[in-house]
């Protein structure tokens, strides 16, 4: 995730840093989308409510407009399966997770 609202880095270690969401986490259909979900202070993210413009922006930015309004289009859809789909993320996130422990060469205890 990268740092997008906030770049100070005195405000995450003051308040903590927070997983924010362009789509709100609610959208079951872009929940688990890499470029829906970046690095917020906690105060954009619960109080500012996650400045979605700006996020927004960001996206635009880092990724282009296109992806952007891919990601708006996604989060109309309903997901019928949401059971399936954690069980995806929790296999795909453990998959990369393992690979960057074995990059940099760190054993696992399971």
């Amino acid at each position: 995730m990268q740092v997008f609202l906030n770049p100070n880095p005195k405000l995450y270690r003051l308040m903590g840093g927070d997983c924010g969401h362009y789509q709100e986490r609610n959208k079951k259909s872009t929940r688990f989308e890499e470029v829906n979900s970046g690095l917020q202070c906690r105060a954009c993210n619960y109080y500012k409510k996650g400045q979605k413009d700006l996020h927004g922006r960001y996206i635009d930015q880092l990724y282009g407009i296109e992806v952007r309004e891919e990601l708006d289009r996604k989060s109309r859809n309903i997901v019928r399966d949401y059971r399936m789909m954690l069980l995806w993320a929790i296999q795909h996130y453990t998959e990369r997770f393992d690979a960057l422990l074995a990059t940099k060469h760190i054993a696992t205890g399971g």
